[in-house]
This record gives C-alpha cells, sequence and structure tokens, in this order.
C-alpha cells in the first residue's frame, strides 16, 4: 500500500519509542541497532529510566526473556532498584527507591548525576580512557552545568541526585537502562546519550 501511494515514508513503533535510542546508538558505536544487552544476572544496581519492565517483562527486541522477573530474583539477593519515572507505574511500587522526576526533565536528572560523579573523582578513569573518547569535551561540558538549577528543573531533591549518583559509582556491576519514557519527548536524545555516558564513565 505504501509503495501505490508513491510515498518513500516508512513507519512502525519505533518511529516513536526508539528513534533516540537509534541516534545515539549510532553516534557512539556506529550502528542504528547497537544496543548494550543487559546482563540482568550480574548486576548490582539498576537505574531504571522512563522504563516499566514490571509490564514491558524487559524484552526489547527479545534480547533479555523474563527480565524483570530475573531483575527481581538480583533485588532478593541484594542488589539495588532505582526507577525514574513521573508515576509511580509498577515496577516503581517494587523498586528500593522511586525517582519521581518531571515529565520530560529526565536529562537534568542524568546530567547532574553525571556531574556528580565527575566532580567527586568517582569515575573509572581508566575505563573511560580505554572506552571512549570526547571525555575531556564533556567534563568542559558539566562544568558549565549548576547542580541546584539542575535540581530545580527535574524536581528531584539535591541530597538524592547525590545520593544515587554515589550508590551507582559504588556499586561493582551497575547499569543504566533508558527506554520509552525517554524516547518520547523533546529532549530524550540527550537523555538517552546521557544515560549511555553513566555507563561508561561508571565502568
Amino acid at each position: 500500500w505504501l509503495d501505490a501511494v508513491g510515498t518513500r515514508s516508512r513507519y512502525f513503533v519505533g518511529s516513536i519509542d526508539q528513534n533516540a535510542m537509534h541516534v545515539v546508538a549510532a553516534a557512539m558505536y556506529g550502528s542504528i541497532l547497537m544496543a548494550p544487552v543487559s546482563d540482568i544476572d550480574n548486576c548490582d544496581y539498576f537505574l531504571l529510566v522512563g522504563t516499566n519492565p514490571a509490564v514491558s517483562a524487559w524484552n526489547w527486541l527479545e534480547t533479555v526473556p523474563g527480565g524483570w522477573r530475573r531483575a527481581l530474583a538480583r533485588q532478593s539477593q541484594g542488589a539495588q532498584i532505582v526507577v525514574v519515572d513521573p508515576l509511580r507505574t509498577e515496577s516503581a511500587q517494587k523498586a528500593d527507591r522511586h525517582l519521581a522526576v518531571r515529565p520530560g526533565q529526565d536529562w537534568a536528572l542524568l546530567l547532574a548525576m553525571v556531574k556528580v560523579i565527575l566532580d567527586e573523582g568517582l569515575e573509572h578513569t581508566e575505563d573511560c580512557t580505554e572506552l571512549a573518547t570526547g571525555v575531556s569535551e564533556l567534563r568542559d561540558l558539566v562544568a558549565q552545568a549548576d547542580l541546584d538549577d539542575l535540581a530545580r528543573r527535574c524536581d528531584v531533591d539535591r541530597y538524592q541526585i547525590e545520593s544515587v549518583a554515589r550508590d551507582l559509582a559504588a556499586a561493582p556491576r551497575a547499569m543504566v537502562v533508558t527506554r520509552t519514557g525517554v524516547s518520547l519527548h523533546l529532549a530524550g536524545t540527550v537523555a538517552e546519550w546521557l544515560g549511555h555516558v553513566l555507563n561508561v564513565i561508571t565502568g
């Protein structure tokens, strides 16, 4: 039908909920489909941003079957689950901590966390050097950011931001996962990128 009407445009559900991820994947990893697969069974600290895996089952492209059940199993063994979402979702109800970020402002929370980690020297310097270029430019970017301003923008208390950032950096094995809720707003690409930045700078 699309060919018959003469359009070159194509649409699928990913056009809404994954475009930011594809842009970031292409810029950071060289392919729009290069999405890191979550190693749930060995994670000590989950930071879940804009996702509700209690409903979605963490099953993006069938890469992590039964993911939420497995994350809860890790939680029962001592792993921490932090959910960032404006709503108290089903996942947030099971989380150790829920950050009710202002809609569309999760980028401010993530940038604030990057700032805390870099300002306090909590990054894994060797991993940064091996895994990424542009770390010095990143430091320049966060040096210009104001933590109190970012806390006001995302409507999350500065103390909470600092606490979560320090816990993420200190965890032996942690992950930041950004999903549909991040991609659906105007700053989604920036927020998606910052989620990947947090994974890189914390090793």
